[in-house]
């Protein structure tokens, strides 16, 4: 399950190492020994956008130069690497969990500190966008279920309502009562910073 899941980092190099050889590691590591199956936790950030998924079927082709981020393109390779272990007849299953938030968040992954930033009064605007977020405990849990249940080459997506970003807000608001973000940032805005 190793990744570097943060949007931003000084040194890109390091979701390569972490993500990609990482992965790479542990298929060596696991084509050695005799097990009966390896749930490999991909993410949804690489799935094909408007195309139907079917977990039966072959995955849906993408290449690296549609992947947006150093993260995206670090999973792309690593997953890319777990089919090329499927087809070398180890037994992988790839699942792809969306956002996944909830408690024993260490290293405090984008969507948790989205969240802690508005509790702790640090979100003075948002951007209104789309958002699928999962507990963490169902991800655990669908790792389990696929491993038990899923087929060898399968790829499942573990993900929850389709949401905005202004729902969740309303949603952490009437929790909490503290009053969420007036000011939305607009997309072209959000757009142009993160280019800079």
């Amino acid at each position: 399950m190793a990744a570097n899941p943060n949007l931003w980092t000084h040194d890109k190099s390091h979701f390569n190492q972490i993500d990609f050889e990482g992965t790479r590691t542990v298929l060596a590591a696991v084509a050695k020994c005799d097990i009966e199956v390896m749930a490999y936790t991909s993410t949804e950030s690489i799935a094909p956008r408007n195309a139907l998924i079917d977990e039966l079927a072959a995955p849906v082709q993408r290449t690296l130069a549609e992947m947006p981020d150093p993260y995206c393109r670090s999973k792309f390779l690593a997953e890319q690497e777990a089919y090329r272990a499927i087809g070398q007849g180890m037994p992988v299953i790839i699942v792809a969990p969306t956002l996944p938030i909830g408690p024993g968040n260490r290293n405090i992954t984008p969507p948790t500190k989205m969240i802690l930033n508005f509790l702790n009064h640090n979100m003075p605007a948002y951007l209104d966008c789309g958002l699928n977020m999962i507990d963490v405990r169902d991800v655990a849990k669908g790792h389990i279920l696929a491993a038990k249940h899923g087929r060898i080459g399968g790829y499942y997506i573990f993900g929850n309502e389709n949401l905005t970003l202004a729902t969740v807000l309303q949603w952490i608001e009437e929790i909490t009562g503290l009053p969420m973000p007036k000011r939305r940032i607009p997309y072209w805005l959000a757009l142009v910073t993160g280019v800079v």
